[in-house]
């Protein structure tokens, strides 16, 4: 075997490798648009919703779809909910090192009863469900559920922001 063979085995192998990483980046690629259409899938089932965006990250705007069980939240929506908690002597779960608006469009508030089917971890989201809405069940998956009516929290999170303040 000569060099220029060697320089084609080589150049057959590069090439080989550079398909495969390809298949494998479409491979992910595949993996990550059926989460994000199966949160889309979801999200329409739960919400009600006649249109929503595909992209996990423009979840935000899912609650102002007419025909939604959901609207966004504000800070104050949630630091309520917080307070009554907190004179529960209950206790968060973590302490974020940032403003809560950069996650406000994580927040919703119930508009009607509704029920929840588990959202993935990067379509999670906060519902603020106020007194008279009843969560009818359901699997939350990574979503929380913030009840007014006991300051009651449904999920795994209660973060507190750098700029909660009562």
């Amino acid at each position: 075997m000569g060099l220029k063979d060697a320089e084609m085995d080589l150049n057959y192998i590069l090439e080989r490798f550079r398909n495969e990483k390809i298949k494998e980046n479409e491979r992910k690629s595949e993996i990550y648009w059926h989460k994000i259409r199966d949160s889309y899938l979801r999200a329409r089932k739960v919400l009600g919703a006649k249109e929503i965006c595909t992209s996990s990250y423009t979840l935000g705007d899912l609650g102002d779809m007419s025909g939604s069980k959901l609207k966004h939240a504000t800070a104050e929506d949630y630091k309520e909910w917080l307070a009554g908690y907190l004179r529960r002597r209950e206790r968060p779960t973590h302490f974020h090192d940032f403003p809560m608006e950069r996650e406000l469009y994580k927040f919703y508030k119930a508009l009607a009863n509704f029920e929840m089917e588990p959202f993935c971890e990067d379509s999670s989201i906060n519902v603020i469900v106020p007194s008279g809405i009843i969560f009818l069940g359901g699997e939350l998956g990574y979503a929380n559920l913030y009840l007014m009516d006991g300051f009651i929290a449904l999920g795994q999170e209660i973060p507190v922001y750098k700029d909660t303040k009562f």
